[in-house]
């Protein structure tokens, strides 16, 4: 059985069964602890962030509701649709902390959330929705993530350091049919 809103097909009803054979296992115990954050994760909390390094991702739709199906809306970030490997949308430079605000612009489609995500580098959750410190949505911030849910109305302060990777990468809406339908963007990451 399908269920379908105006932006979705779900699947619902079993997908798989998993049997399992054999002796049972015998119980594990509960780690004492948890390893601690790896040292390429550093607080960036307390970062001091120039102009230079701030950045921010607008979500866009443009007409919808739609009806499930054909006609698609037109999906951008700033404004612009994917481009291609080509279109840089910003530069950043390798070992400078950045700061971005992911938010939506305009939303038209009747889609609850676009959910960002950057590939490559994890980043810090600094603020979600409008309240400083307040998490949203099963997320603390001061979290690291590659994905962060933005609703309407709440964007999402983030923070990384990329250090590791020099060249094009990707940000982009989180939902298949949103990023194929132009809400993609790449960021190119410099020495």
């Amino acid at each position: 059985m399908c269920i379908r809103d105006r932006n979705t097909v779900v699947y619902e009803g079993t997908i798989a069964q998993i049997l399992i054979t054999g002796p049972p296992s015998p119980p594990m115990p509960l780690p004492g602890h948890l390893p601690g954050r790896p040292p390429y994760l550093a607080d960036l909390t307390n970062s001091s962030v120039p102009l230079s390094e701030q950045f921010g991702f607008m979500f866009h739709t443009t007409g919808g509701p739609y009806p499930a199906g054909p006609p698609y809306p037109p999906m951008f970030i700033n404004g612009q649709p994917f481009g291609g490997e080509d279109a840089v949308m910003v530069n950043v430079s390798i070992d400078s902390v950045q700061e971005w605000m992911v938010s939506i612009d305009k939303d038209e489609s009747g889609s609850s959330n676009h959910p960002f995500h950057l590939h490559v580098n994890p980043f810090q959750i600094m603020q979600i929705g409008s309240t400083p410190g307040e998490g949203m949505l099963d997320m603390r911030v001061g979290e690291w993530r590659d994905t962060v849910p933005v609703p309407h109305f709440s964007p999402a302060r983030i923070r990384f350091k990329p250090d590791r990777f020099t060249g094009t990468t990707m940000v982009h809406c989180h939902m298949t049919p949103h990023v194929d339908l132009g809400m993609g963007a790449v960021v190119n990451i410099t020495q």
